[in-house]
């Protein structure tokens, strides 16, 4: 893809070439702006561009209605053809679950049975994705007990003991909880008018133990009126 922008790079804006080089993440393309206007040419371009080196862009998803208007059906994202956001239909970005008509990012867990083995255990920790860290404190006492498991020196086909058994079940039953989790992608609610922030603060808290560590991000903005707004960054 950065081959086929570099080619061509005479006969398109500069921003879809920015678009090539720093919004792709494997095969997903994640961009925001500022305005309505702005992501329609936007779009074409880079389906035009990116079918010179053979790539066809497909599955457009985006949370206003009115951009979605102009880009092909044959294009957009099955879940977004009707364009019925009443719907609060989902769609997923690099394999987090997205409500587009709310835009917030959800957990969605889909847990395989495995043998209480270490192997299966570990394929179980390993399947929630989690590529922004939200599910970082939840997954910790996975690897918590995987790593006792480990200090124990036991095979990894080996049946784990009843206690350790009883731990990975309380913590497997904990997983459905999180399918209720929702996170707003925007750091800013929709009514904020960014000009009129007075302040904008990254608040930043970390803490450790013996069993290990962990650090969260907060923006904290403040509106000329003084309404303040907090949003979990990472």
């Amino acid at each position: 893809m950065l081959q086929t922008a570099a080619d061509n790079s005479s006969d398109f804006s500069p921003a879809v070439l920015v678009a090539v080089k720093y919004n792709f993440y494997v095969d997903d393309c994640l961009k925001s702006v500022d305005s309505e206007a702005e992501p329609v040419g936007l779009i074409n371009e880079l389906i035009t561009l990116l079918r010179r080196g053979g790539f066809e862009l497909k599955k457009w998803l985006t949370n206003r209605p009115a951009v979605l208007s102009n880009v092909s059906v044959t294009n957009r994202a099955d879940s977004s053809v009707s364009l019925d956001l009443e719907n609060k239909e989902t769609g997923h970005v690099l394999g987090v679950k997205w409500n587009y008509a709310e835009d917030e990012l959800q957990i969605h867990i889909n847990m395989k049975s495995k043998p209480f083995i270490r192997r299966g255990m570990l394929s179980v920790a390993s399947s929630v994705c989690d590529p922004l860290g939200m599910l970082a404190p939840v997954i910790f006492f996975a690897k918590i007990i995987l790593q006792d498991l480990c200090r124990t020196g036991i095979g990894w086909d080996d049946e784990v003991d009843e206690q350790t058994s009883h731990r990975w079940k309380k913590w497997l039953c904990g997983l459905p909880r999180l399918s209720s989790v929702a996170i707003r992608r925007c750091l800013f609610p929709v009514t904020v008018d960014l000009s009129s922030c007075a302040t904008m603060e990254l608040h930043h808290f970390a803490d450790a133990s013996s069993k290990g560590y962990g650090t969260v991000s907060y923006l904290r903005t403040i509106d000329e009126k003084g309404k303040i707004y907090c949003s979990l960054c990472c």
